[in-house]
């Protein structure tokens, strides 16, 4: 499995963690949209196979869009999209690692978020 998107996920998160949010300034009747990365890490050895050997699963990395539309001062409805998430899977025995794959799959999400009370 490739070490890249760790390494790749890590960097994102400390360049987002880095950016100053302004406070959040929505009413009633606005719309907002934003854009990010998303990662997506699955428990990775979900699949037995006997013998000391396992499924194994990487994360995935993508881009995702959203927008949401303000219900009222504090509640919104909010709809999530992605770019397909590509997972690589491989079988991890006592003999080595055989690569056998990858999944890809896009998870859009209709969410009811509240935002954070100073």
């Amino acid at each position: 499995m490739s070490s890249r998107s760790p390494k790749l996920a890590v960097a994102l998160a400390a360049a987002g963690l880095s950016v100053q949010a302004a406070p959040a300034l929505a009413a009633a009747g606005d719309w907002i949209i934003r854009a990010g990365v998303g990662v997506v890490d699955p428990k990775s050895d979900n699949l037995n196979l006997g013998g000391g050997a396992s499924l194994q699963v990487d994360e995935g990395v993508s881009a995702t869009i959203e927008g949401a539309y303000m219900l009222s001062d504090n509640w919104a409805v909010e709809l999530l999209a992605a770019w397909p998430f590509a997972h690589d899977l491989a079988i991890e025995g006592p003999g080595g690692s055989v690569d056998v794959g990858e999944v890809k799959h896009l998870p859009p999400t209709l969410s009811l978020p509240v935002p954070l009370q100073p």
